[in-house]
């Protein structure tokens, strides 16, 4: 059994269940409708999905003792305390993977280490995803922390990536929350009108389609929607659906990642540098700091402090 939170999260597992959806059962467990989805569209061939159930005891025994897993691998950062006991006191065995705690989760479990220690405690290994998440979790824990690497940045070596150099949109706004898409674009309109530039715009939460359709009308950006027809004519496109972001990044040169213009911890930078784009990111990055600061101190990626910068860059990745 694999229990994985959201479509970012189950993305890293792809390596796991390829090498072993042949010979195992494997049961996949999200808790977002967007990620049953995308298994439903992509991997029904190969796993059995299922919403993990709500934290309480009688029903997590329920799901337990009717899948009876033999294996279990817990992916990243949820925590279910009451799911973790059962697990415990039923003494299967499961094993952390790409384990991380936020420096802002990592503040609020202080005050309450002892709990945060037992649930853990049900895990036989624990494999942090990068070496400050290990240094937080193993102060809370006292229990020693092991790190192979990020899951994420693993990669399945049958699948090859066809670069396309003929970019469709000069700029990709992607993962963005409320009021990002409006401080971005104040920022680099004349940028954008006075180069008639392609913009495509995927939001973190699809439903705010119409919030930031009302941003590009006051901005007097023409639009369409992704779902409804994908008309170059227009001046953006609207992404309102999930797991096409893609071929998206295949067709930017410049991607601006949302998420980290307010603090929301940022989001994959991971995705967009496979497909050769410019990555420009807000300093909100703390959920994938050890990323971020290896790109940065290679010259992978732009991260800026202020986004009035934003404008500055985007002319110097233009002229050079």
């Amino acid at each position: 059994w694999l229990h994985t939170t959201s479509v970012g999260e189950f993305k890293s597992i792809d390596i796991i269940i390829e090498k072993y959806h042949r010979n195992f059962n494997i049961l996949v467990t999200t808790t977002t409708k967007a990620s049953a989805e995308y298994i439903r569209k992509n991997y029904s061939n190969k796993v059995i999905h299922q919403y993990m159930p709500f934290d309480v005891p009688i029903w997590c025994s329920k799901f337990i003792n009717y899948w009876k897993p033999s294996l279990i691998l817990w992916i990243e950062s949820d925590i279910w305390p009451n799911m973790l006991k059962i697990i415990r006191d039923k003494n299967i065995n499961c094993l952390y993977i790409n384990a991380r705690i936020s420096p802002k989760s990592f503040n609020k479990w202080k005050y309450v280490k002892n709990f945060y220690s037992k649930s853990l405690s049900t895990f036989n290994k624990i494999f942090a995803q990068s070496p400050n998440d290990l240094k937080r979790i193993e102060y809370l824990i006292n229990r020693k922390v092991e790190y192979i690497g990020n899951l994420k940045l693993s990669n399945n070596n049958k699948k090859t990536i066809t670069q396309n150099n003929q970019k469709i949109f000069s700029i990709m706004i992607v993962s963005t929350h409320e009021t990002e898409e409006e401080k971005i674009i104040n920022s680099i309109e004349n940028i954008i009108k006075s180069k008639k530039m392609k913009l495509c715009i995927a939001p973190r939460h699809p439903e705010r389609v119409n919030e930031i359709s009302k941003i590009l009308e006051k901005f007097n950006l023409s639009y369409c929607l992704s779902s409804k027809e994908e008309n170059y004519k227009n001046d953006v496109i609207i992404v309102d659906g999930f797991g096409y972001l893609d071929s998206y990044f295949n067709n930017s040169e410049i991607v601006i990642l949302g998420g980290s213009f307010v603090k929301k911890g940022g989001h994959n930078p991971l995705e967009p540098a496979k497909y050769n784009c410019a990555l420009i990111s807000g300093s909100f990055v703390y959920n994938w700091q050890n990323v971020y600061d290896e790109m940065v101190k290679e010259n992978a990626c732009i991260v800026i402090n202020n986004i009035n910068d934003l404008k500055n860059e985007i002319n110097e990745i233009l002229s050079n």
